[in-house]
């Protein structure tokens, strides 16, 4: 989407705007009118975020690596995570649910470990029946269709609620139009900024009391640094600064 939203890759492509724009709506046709495909979304406001989750970290159990930033990726995945185990285990015949996400070098080892938590951690909630439909987490490019259609989908949502808090980022009626086919059928979630700063508070917790056992580097309070830092993993942003 960004790509053929983007005139220099157009140019540079060969592809004129209204080849772009037939080519997006014919992804959109196909999207609406497949058989089973339900959509399920969740946003994060990622300026709210990053600036309650400045300076936070946690470590991975590699024991090479050094403490990670917890960006918008993290809360975001785990937040999708749940929603579609949700919505899938409502349907009886459900046997294993399989995720496919791009591969981030920056960012995927860190999912790949929240995701086997999330498995370990859910028969302890008495939710051992959505642990057991949780299949596999597969890395993809691209070129995987299912992340092309995932890209639809997320550009679209993306655009909608950045619109939402900021009218100048377009959102015009053909989007609106389109977002409302693809999403005929799905649910979504949109983070509270009120669960975003209890989640962050939560965290910054854990970590001050880890840094204290372990005596790992000190942790900025969420008020000192740069608080324009950015998630380098973020690539849905539409230039202004707002992404979901």
């Amino acid at each position: 989407m960004v790509d053929l939203l983007s005139r220099s890759w157009r140019d540079s492509h060969g592809i004129t705007k209204d080849d772009a724009e037939a080519r997006i709506d014919a992804a959109v046709e196909i999207l609406a009118k497949a058989k089973g495909l339900y959509a399920v979304r969740s946003s994060i406001d990622g300026d709210h975020f990053e600036e309650h989750s400045s300076g936070l970290r946690f470590r991975l159990n590699a024991p090479r690596r050094a403490p990670a930033d917890f960006v918008t990726d993290y809360p975001s995945f785990l937040g999708y995570i749940y929603s579609v185990l949700f919505a899938c285990a409502s349907y009886p015949k459900t046997e294993k649910v399989d995720f496919i996400i791009e591969k981030k070098k920056e960012v995927f080892p860190a999912i790949h470990e929240f995701y086997e938590s999330v498995r370990e951690s859910l028969p302890g909630i008495g939710l051992s029946h959505i642990a057991k439909i949780m299949g596999e987490l597969i890395p993809g490019d691209k070129k995987r269709i299912p992340l092309q259609a995932a890209d639809v989908l997320c550009w679209h949502t993306q655009r909608k609620e950045a619109n939402a808090r900021n009218p100048s980022i377009t959102f015009c009626d053909v989007d609106k139009q389109r977002y409302s086919k693809i999403t005929r059928l799905g649910s979504g979630h949109t983070w509270s900024r009120e669960m975003i700063e209890e989640l962050c508070d939560s965290l910054f917790e854990d970590w001050r009391k880890l840094n204290e056992v372990e005596g790992i580097s000190e942790v900025r309070s969420n008020n000192d640094g740069d608080t324009s830092r950015r998630s380098p993993s973020s690539e849905i942003g539409d230039g202004s600064g707002e992404k979901s």
